[in-house]
């Protein structure tokens, strides 16, 4: 009996399967793993895994249209089984007993609504709060995760900020109705290294305070290592090992395990040397416009103040900072993609002073990877039709 009242959370068999006329796969085969109160739990493995999904499972968010489990399949929150609620009653247990960190906030953040006013919605609706105390809870838990000038950012659109804004913006939106079960998919992915450890642990001194338990899910066996209590380790849809954190990382037992503790990058300290430049910047300087008055002076942020970079031919270079220090603001500049003052040159051509038509045709030869894959992709078209 204790075993039960130990466990916040406890999935058993379940299974997810992903089925239409053309396919049919089993994304997770037979899983099971308890949640214990006030612990931390990581799933660990390679992507497509199926971590993801059994996190969106325990919330019922997969697409049911093509979705389906078991008959075997259980979750149950409290000893309650979420696998038969309705759809009103799983909603009341979402962002209220249970909320999640999504990996990609620009797919959950509204575009067209200022960041504040979301989470103050969430408040106003969970917890009765009013406008004014909604509002100041939002600058407080802004503050909590470390987001600069709250009151100013609580005012702004997803868009105006970085994307290490933008996930802590979604971490005090999981926080503010101080839920039992925190969801964690991948939310240090885009933060710096600093804020990351300030961030885990800030999580962790909420974890104690409130008595909250957490599903950490990640490919950091770093995080793992520091961060959670115990572990269970996926590959192919199944569990293949589960344990304290300390003993699988210290006497793993399944191949697999092994494999990724050896794949554990060691510290590199190559010297790079002279050659060819293939793209320059000097002096380069990006500013956007914040505030447009009539009668005053236009209020004006500087995000890139005089940067100038080199990249050499076959060799890669690193651009580090925090959150919000301007790192993808030059990157944008120097595609073209932002207005910019100062020299851009790729291969001995200065890229300002050429018009548009023959930049575009320089652009095949200078492309990017983009913070967030699905602000970038049609979701109305394959991945095959969009390349």
């Amino acid at each position: 009996m204790k075993h039960k009242v130990d466990n916040l959370l406890e999935v058993r068999d379940l299974t997810v399967n992903f089925s239409s006329k053309d396919f049919s796969i089993d994304a997770v085969r037979s899983i099971s793993f308890s949640i214990k109160r006030g612990k931390t739990f990581a799933l660990v493995g390679e992507s497509g895994s199926g971590k993801s999904v059994t996190a969106l499972s325990i919330l019922k968010l997969l697409p049911y249209q093509i979705a389906s489990h078991s008959s075997r399949s259980s979750i149950k929150l409290r000893e309650k089984e979420l696998m038969t609620m309705s759809l009103n009653e799983i909603r009341k247990i979402r962002g209220d007993s249970i909320s999640m960190i999504f990996q990609e906030p620009m797919t959950s953040l509204n575009p067209y609504q200022r960041v504040g006013r979301q989470i103050e919605e969430v408040l106003m609706v969970h917890k009765g709060m009013g406008r004014s105390e909604a509002k100041a809870r939002v600058v407080d838990l802004f503050r909590k995760v470390q987001i600069p000038d709250p009151e100013y950012k609580a005012e702004s659109y997803p868009h105006q900020l970085s994307g290490g804004q933008r996930q802590r913006v979604m971490i005090a939106m999981a926080l503010s109705n101080d839920p039992d079960l925190l969801i964690a998919d991948e939310p240090t992915t885009a933060l710096d290294v600093t804020v990351e450890k300030s961030l885990l642990e800030l999580l962790k001194g909420l974890q104690v305070q409130m008595g909250m338990s957490i599903l950490f899910i990640t490919h950091d066996l770093n995080i793992v290592k520091k961060f959670a209590d115990e572990v269970a380790v996926m590959k192919n849809g199944e569990i293949v090992e589960t344990g304290e954190v300390e003993k699988v990382f210290s006497l793993p037992k399944h191949s697999y395990t092994k494999k990724l503790l050896d794949s554990i990058p060691p510290p590199k300290n190559n010297v790079t040397d002279e050659g060819k430049s293939i793209l320059v910047s000097q002096e380069l300087t990006v500013n956007y416009l914040t505030k447009k008055s009539f009668f005053k002076e236009d209020h004006y942020l500087t995000a890139v103040d005089g940067a100038s970079i080199k990249v050499l031919e076959g060799k890669t270079t690193g651009l580090v900072g925090e959150s919000g220090s301007g790192k993808s603001s030059l990157a944008r500049a120097l595609l073209g993609l932002e207005i910019s003052e100062g020299l851009i040159e790729f291969n001995g051509e200065d890229l300002n002073s050429l018009s548009a038509n023959s930049r575009r045709f320089i652009k095949k030869d200078f492309q990017i990877v983009f913070q967030d894959p699905f602000g970038s992709l049609s979701p109305r078209q394959t991945v095959g039709e969009i390349i």
